[in-house]
């Protein structure tokens, strides 16, 4: 073989790779993720828009894109909102599709800067904001949870009487250790 042959197979190969990398990095990534926290992730497509050098942000970031999205957590009964954290996990009881979950993330050494991650499933919306220090295993996030009127039909009244009160904009479940604000999400 010629050397213009072999540096020619050798392009072609390292295009190839990059590109299966490219392919795969955003699936892998959601199955670590999955089995890091004992999820099951169902999806019907996915991607990951790498930006470098985005000074505004830091260097690097990464714009996430995933469709028709069904999460649970192992072991989670599906719809059963009968106290406050079946409630609080609602978006991950596997009952509840999300038609897509798009954001904004700038991963560093340690920890994960969340821009603004959406996850939109019609009957509930979940919005997060903050930072996810992975190798802690904690995050101090902004997390706004709105449900539809029908979702929220659902829950016992007992539960709604002592942990969610209205507000001007909000119903909020409130608790010693946290307060957590819930939009209803309009009829549009």
């Amino acid at each position: 073989m010629s050397k213009k042959a072999i540096v020619f197979s050798a392009v072609i190969l390292l295009i190839v790779s990059i590109s299966l990398a490219y392919l795969a990095i955003p699936r892998v990534s959601i199955a670590l993720l999955a089995k890091a926290y004992d999820l099951n992730i169902f999806y019907r497509s996915v991607s990951f828009t790498p930006h470098i050098n985005a000074r505004g942000d830091g260097g690097f970031k990464v714009d996430i894109d995933l469709r028709d999205v069904r999460i649970s957590k192992k072991g989670t009964i599906a719809g059963a909102y009968e106290n406050l954290g079946a409630l609080v996990s609602a978006p991950f009881d596997g009952s509840l599709k999300y038609r897509e979950i798009k954001g904004v993330i700038r991963p560093r050494l340690g920890h994960i800067f969340i821009d603004a991650l959406v996850a939109d499933g019609g009957d509930i919306k979940v919005s997060l904001k903050g930072t996810f220090f992975y190798t802690e295993d904690r995050a101090d996030l902004d997390v706004v949870m709105q449900f539809s009127k029908t979702l929220l039909k659902k829950i016992p009244q007992e539960l709604s009487e002592t942990v969610l009160r209205e507000s001007p904009a909000a119903i909020e479940i409130t608790g010693r250790l946290f307060k957590l604000s819930i939009k209803e999400l309009s009829e549009n």
